[in-house]
C-alpha cells in the first residue's frame, strides 16, 4: 500500500531494503517520482553504511536526483521494505534533510488515513524510566502549547509519572499549565494498584492508563521511556510498577503485540515516542516502530531529542490543526504519516470561521469529563483570540458533538476500518474475511452513530 500511495500522490521517494550478497547483507535503494523510476537501483554494502550520518557516494548521486526532480518545496518520503529493519534504523531523516533542505516522512503502509484534527484533542502521556524525565516532558508539554492555533484546539494531558518522578514534575507541570494554558493532570500512582487488579497480566503502566481512560479513549498516547532490543525486535522498558521510584526497582519490557491492543482498547491513532537513555537503548524503539508500523494505521512519530523543538512543535501543528507541512522549516523527525496530513485542509479554515458555539468554551482550570463543549464563560490564561472567541465547525471530526462512549466507539471503528487497508499480502481467505470484517464494520458505524 505504501507503493499505492507513493503511485497516486507521485511523492518524491527513496525506497530502501536489504538483501543478501553472498553472506553479508546490502541496503538497496531506488529513487521514484511516483511511479516514475529515477535511474538504476543502487546496492551499498551495509558495513558501508556505519554510524556515519555521511551517505555512500552512490546513494548520494540518487538523492542529487530526486532533490533535482521533486517539486519545489515538496517533502523527500522513504519507503521502507517490511524486512527492511536494518535499513529502517538509518538516520535518513537527518542526512537527507541536511543534504537537500527538504522535510524528509516515512510513507505509512495503510491506504486510509484514520486521523484527522479535532476541537478537543486528549492524549496520555507514560514518562518513566530516566533521570532525564523532567527535560523530555517539558520539550513535549511546551511543543504541545506551542503547536495550538488561537488556543485550538482544547488539548487535555494526563501524565502517567511512577511516585518517584510525579512530586519533581508537578511543579512543571503547574507552571506549563498557567503559561500554555493546556489542561494537564497527574493522576496518583496509588490508583494504579487497583487498575492492575482489573486488567491482570496486562503491563501495570497499560493497565493504569487503560482504566484511567475507559469509556472515553484518547487520540494519542506519548511514551517517554527507554527501549530494549533482543533477537532483532525492539520493545519498550517500562519500570515494574508505577507505585515504585523509578528504574531502580527494574523495567518491564512491552513488545508490539501488547502494545498493539492496548491501542486499539483506547481508540488512539497518534503514536508517539520519546527515547530515553543511551542509543542503545532508544534503538529498540526505533525498532519496535518498524514493526508498528506495519500492524496499525495512523501517525507514528519519534521525537529525537536532538532536533530542534521548533521541530516538534511544527509537527504537531499538522496533526493538530492541519495546517499542512511547512517547506520553509524541513521536518527531520523519524515520523509516518499520510501524505493527506501534509497538505493544509479545511480544519485549518475553521479556526477562524463564524463562532457556532456562542459562550459553550472551555475553561482549562480543571480537566475535562466528557467530549461535550460545558456551558459558561471562559476564563482565559492569557490573551483570547481576535473578538474574544474560538469556534468549531463542521469542518473538524464532529466527535466533540458526541458521547465519550459513541465517540470511543467511532475511533476504534475508523481504526480498524483503515488497518484493512494494510500492505500485507492476502490471500483469497484473507480477503475474503476482510470482505466481511468490512460489511459488519459498516453495519456497526450504522448503529453506533446518530
Amino acid at each position: 500500500m505504501a507503493m499505492m500511495l507513493r503511485n497516486e500522490n507521485d511523492l518524491a521517494t527513496l525506497r530502501c531494503g536489504v538483501r543478501l550478497s553472498g553472506d553479508a547483507p546490502v541496503i538497496v535503494t531506488q529513487a521514484y517520482i511516483g511511479a516514475e523510476v529515477l535511474g538504476p537501483e543502487v546496492l551499498t554494502p551495509l558495513s558501508a553504511m556505519g554510524g556515519s550520518h555521511d551517505l555512500p557516494e552512490r546513494i548520494g548521486a540518487q538523492v542529487v536526483a530526486l532533490d533535482a526532480e521533486a517539486a519545489p518545496g515538496a517533502p523527500l518520503w522513504l519507503q521502507t521494505d517490511r524486512n527492511a529493519l536494518l535499513a529502517a534504523l538509518y538516520p535518513w531523516e537527518a542526512v537527507l534533510a541536511a543534504r537537500t533542505g527538504r522535510s524528509v516522512l516515512r510513507i505509512p503502509n495503510f491506504l486510509k488515513n484514520p486521523w484527522r484534527p479535532k476541537l478537543r484533542f486528549r492524549l496520555a502521556i507514560c514518562a518513566t524510566g530516566s533521570p532525564d524525565l523532567h527535560a523530555a516532558l517539558s520539550r513535549t508539554l511546551t511543543a504541545l502549547g506551542t503547536a495550538r492555533r488561537d488556543m485550538l484546539p482544547l488539548i487535555e494531558i494526563t501524565v502517567f509519572a511512577d511516585a518517584g518522578s510525579r512530586a519533581s514534575l508537578s511543579g512543571l507541570v503547574d507552571d506549563l499549565v498557567r503559561t500554555k494554558g493546556v489542561a494537564i493532570t497527574l493522576p496518583d500512582p496509588d490508583d494504579s494498584s487497583e487498575a492492575a487488579v482489573v486488567h491482570g497480566p496486562l503491563n501495570p503502566w497499560l493497565a493504569w492508563i487503560a482504566t484511567h481512560h475507559a469509556g472515553a479513549g484518547v487520540d494519542a498516547v506519548q511514551f517517554l521511556c527507554p527501549g530494549f532490543s533482543a533477537g532483532g525486535r525492539g520493545a519498550l522498558a517500562l519500570t515494574q510498577s508505577p507505585l515504585g521510584r523509578g528504574a531502580a526497582d527494574g523495567v518491564d519490557f512491552v513488545e508490539i503485540d501488547a502494545l498493539a491492543a492496548f491501542y486499539d482498547r483506547l481508540g488512539c491513532a497518534i503514536m508517539g515516542f520519546t527515547p530515553l537513555g543511551a542509543a542503545t537503548r532508544a534503538k529498540g524503539i526505533h525498532r519496535l516502530v518498524h514493526e508498528l508500523a506495519w500492524l496499525r494505521p495512523g501517525p507514528i512519530l519519534i521525537d529525537d531529542s536532538d532536533r530542534p523543538m521548533d521541530m516538534l512543535a511544527a509537527l504537531w501543528r499538522m496533526l493538530l490543526v492541519g495546517e499542512g507541512l511547512d517547506a520553509s522549516a524541513p521536518m527531520a523527525l523519524p515520523c509516518y504519516l499520510h501524505p493527506a496530513l501534509t497538505v493544509a485542509s479545511d480544519a485549518t479554515e475553521a479556526l477562524h470561521a463564524p463562532d457556532v458555539t456562542g459562550d459553550r468554551i472551555l475553561s482549562f482550570g480543571a480537566p475535562m469529563t466528557d467530549r461535550t463543549l460545558p456551558k459558561g464563560p471562559i476564563k482565559w490564561l492569557f490573551d483570547p483570540p481576535e473578538g474574544g472567541r474560538t469556534t468549531g465547525s463542521a469542518r473538524f471530526s464532529d466527535e466533540v458533538r458526541r458521547s465519550p462512549a459513541d465517540a470511543l466507539k467511532g475511533r476504534i471503528l475508523d481504526g480498524q476500518r483503515a488497518r484493512l487497508s494494510s500492505a500485507t499480502p492476502r490471500s483469497d481467505l484473507d480477503q475474503a474475511r476482510d470482505r466481511g470484517a468490512q460489511a459488519a464494520l459498516d453495519f456497526l458505524e450504522k448503529v453506533i452513530k446518530p
